[in-house]
């Protein structure tokens, strides 16, 4: 009878801990749909009703009107603030001498898609009629040639414009000539400016001097070593000749560079710090994808093939081949328009 008795408290026991698991897991399957339905609805909290969209067109016009909505157009431009919904966007321009319509498809905003993605596939579904969800390009360019028109995101740059910029070689990858041959060292953050002349529409000329490092943090911030490391560096000056094709700028020219290398070690007092100093000339090749009226991302490539003097390396001969390549976050802003 007794070892009845223990049977069923086992039994019971058995059936409490599994009773218990099983709760456990209920629960943490509510508490991960409830998490997921919470970041399902992201494109609705973080998307307003409406956004803003910049217009511009080459038609001469007073006004542009935008879904029954008017605005004057300065200098060519406006700027709308558009209600976000699945509809297209209609635009009407009437110039002097005709008139013309376009019709714009709105598309699924990069936080909606986001969240389809990260709560696979739950946020279409609940966020498949909400407006929110749609989205409009923010700029728009409409150019009229003939009887043809076409849609652009920016207006071409005129003939004269003056531009001055500003870049941040963020991830910079450099191969350099040092006391142990040929090194390869990758790290972060530089500076640089320059000057941007157009010579012809979409056409301009940059001047450019920087410097890029390699420092281990992401940005600039006080790091102590330990043991053996190594620094490199550069400074460089460029002129290029630039084109730019729709949201891309594709530049192509010449560079003076001087690469710097120092290896330390801070904890052997006796080490001796090696180092190396070069002055080179090469190519400078540049690409970058236009983001914001302003604000540009892209790839500066740097390659010297000409060193300009001797230098302490392993390899002394004048034809050592040392680049730099970098990630670049470039802002330009206009100082004159041109006509």
């Amino acid at each position: 009878m007794q070892l009845f008795y223990f049977e069923c408290c086992h039994i019971r026991n058995h059936i409490q801990i599994a009773f218990l698991m099983r709760c456990q897991s209920l629960y943490y399957l509510s508490l991960s749909t409830l998490v997921t339905i919470l970041f399902s609805s992201c494109a609705t909290v973080f998307n307003g009703p409406s956004h803003k969209v910049h217009f511009a067109t080459n038609i001469e016009a007073e006004q542009i009107t935008v879904n029954k909505r008017t605005k004057r157009l300065v200098d060519g431009g406006t700027t709308f603030e558009v209600d976000r919904k699945k509809e297209p966007l209609l635009i009407n321009i009437k110039g002097k001498d005709s008139a013309c319509q376009v019709s714009i498809k709105s598309r699924n905003t990069p936080s909606y898609l986001y969240d389809v993605v990260f709560t696979a596939g739950l946020a279409a579904i609940i966020e498949r009629k909400d407006p929110n969800r749609y989205g409009y390009r923010n700029y728009i360019y409409v150019e009229k040639k003939g009887d043809a028109i076409r849609l652009y995101r920016f207006a071409p740059t005129p003939k004269g414009t003056i531009n001055i910029n500003f870049s941040i070689p963020y991830l910079n990858y450099l191969h350099l000539n040092t006391t142990e041959n040929h090194k390869d060292i990758a790290g972060f953050f530089g500076l640089s400016a320059g000057v941007d002349y157009f010579y012809k529409q979409n056409t301009y000329l940059s001047l450019q001097g920087g410097a890029a490092g390699t420092l281990i943090e992401p940005f600039p911030a006080p790091v102590k070593y330990a043991g053996k490391h190594e620094h490199a560096s550069i400074l460089f000056a460029s002129i290029r000749n630039n084109h730019t094709i729709r949201s891309f700028d594709i530049g192509y020219g010449l560079s003076f560079s001087k690469y710097y290398w120092q290896q330390h070690n801070d904890n052997d007092p006796l080490f001796v710090t090696k180092e190396t100093k070069s002055s080179a000339m090469g190519l400078s090749l540049t690409a970058q994808y236009r983001i914001t009226k302003n604000f540009r991302m892209g790839f500066l490539y740097q390659p010297s093939f000409f060193t300009l003097d001797k230098t302490t390396s392993a390899n002394n001969d004048h034809n050592n081949y040392q680049h730099l390549l970098s990630l670049e976050l470039a802002f330009k802003f206009r100082v004159r328009k041109g006509r």
